[in-house]
């Protein structure tokens, strides 16, 4: 495709980039992104993605993600799901719609790598919906990042350490990581600065996203003339990293736009690993929720000759849904914490008031680090038969076609 042949060009352009960014080694990121671009235009594929999600968040109270129905490599078929977008909510929706919508939008996206081994990794406001009945309805499963030890612990660590000013321990571990290449030097008390301002919405209890936040960030770390520039020119990005980075970046631009208010400090202590503060309550339930060897759902794809497809060439979970709502439309099924062990010193509090707790590993998958296996160069065409909003994105597909919508509730 035209796309991947850009990509291949702006590989060619790497020495050029290195000039503009010392501190980023491009062609590896290059390499990952083609890879995981490729893997999108899958729809088989992206049907097994979606057969995990659908599986893990079966019944939440939070959280819906709508089963496959059927899947071929020219159209995707799953249930139907009615709600509001996020785009709309964006436009005109109440403070309260946009808060409930900001705090579910950030649990789903921290809690997902533990659930499912699987992170979503297009966080679009087209893709996302308020429910009727409160939850939030997800879609668009062709960008998925596999993280089989889940949201890597040393990201918690860092940011638990650059919030207690530990500068020197920032600059080791962001080196250890490969943020830093050998060849750079950096001072820890600068580094420090230009970090810490990012962590604003997890320093307190609560934050209050806003563009004019935003705007002050992007000011900031933009202007070329400025000590946080300079800086930032500097720093790597580890190809394993580079998906969590799009979905954080992407993450922080929605719930910019939504205005959200909300715990969402919380949220990343329940969650991401090697955050909230260690031996705690919230530190447990992090390591447990995402513990090597943890019951994840089967995801029905092979892996040969360094490809990656679904297996005997079905799609992914192509079972129908049951209704698990009860007579007040409220669902009765799981919680985010039934599958995890019992821990008697950890109290479970109403999930939207939940205790801080921390990260998630992920699975099925290459393990962190690794290379993804490359999917066949010239997939076909998708064309897609879900409710996704229409200004999620441009279709993926050179021939527009009729979707055919399908419900099965």
């Amino acid at each position: 495709p035209a796309l991947l042949s850009d990509l291949n060009q702006l590989g060619r352009a790497a020495k050029l980039i290195g000039v503009l960014t010392p501190g980023l080694d491009i062609k590896p990121l290059i390499v990952e992104l083609r890879d995981r671009i490729t893997e999108e235009l899958d729809y088989r594929l992206e049907a097994a993605w979606q057969g995990a999600f659908a599986e893990a968040f079966d019944g939440d109270p939070d959280v819906r993600v709508p089963k496959v129905v059927t899947g071929t490599d020219h159209v995707l078929v799953t249930e139907w799901v009615d709600g509001t977008p996020l785009s709309e909510i964006i436009a005109s929706g109440s403070d309260e719609d946009r808060d409930r919508a900001g705090l579910l939008f950030v649990r789903f996206l921290y809690s997902c790598p533990g659930r499912v081994g699987l992170l979503h990794a297009d966080p679009h406001p087209g893709n996302f919906r308020l429910l009727p009945d409160g939850r939030l309805g997800v879609l668009d499963f062709g960008a998925v990042n596999r993280l089989p030890e889940g949201l890597p612990e040393p990201v918690g660590r860092m940011i638990r350490l650059a919030l207690a000013d530990d500068a020197d321990g920032v600059l080791a571990g962001l080196r250890d990581e490969g943020f830093i290449l050998p060849s750079i030097t950096l001072e820890a008390e600068e580094l420090l600065a230009y970090l810490r301002p990012l962590l604003d919405p997890i320093a307190a209890d609560e934050f209050a996203f806003s563009r004019a936040w935003l705007r002050r960030e992007a000011t900031r770390l933009g202007d070329p003339r400025s000590p946080a520039a300079t800086i930032g020119r500097q720093l790597n990005l580890p190809p394993s990293y580079l998906l969590i980075h799009r979905v954080t970046l992407g993450a922080v631009g929605v719930l910019c736009q939504l205005g959200s208010r909300g715990p969402f400090r919380a949220e990343m202590e329940r969650w991401q690993p090697g955050f909230a503060k260690p031996r705690t309550a919230a530190a447990r339930h992090a390591a447990r929720a995402n513990r090597a060897g943890r019951p994840l759902p089967e995801l029905d794809v092979e892996q040969t000759a360094g490809l990656i497809r679904t297996r005997n060439g079905r799609s992914g979970s192509a079972t129908t849904g049951r209704d698990t709502r009860d007579r007040a439309g409220r669902d009765r099924g799981v919680g985010l914490d039934q599958d995890l062990e019992p821990d008697q010193d950890f109290e479970d509090h109403d999930l939207l008031d939940p205790d801080p707790a921390d990260a998630g590993r992920t699975g099925s998958g290459p393990a962190r680090g690794e290379s993804a296996p490359a999917v066949p160069s010239k997939p076909p065409r998708k064309s897609r038969a879900t409710n996704s909003d229409p200004s999620a994105r441009a279709p993926r597909r050179r021939t527009p076609t009729t979707p055919r919508k399908t419900s099965s509730e």
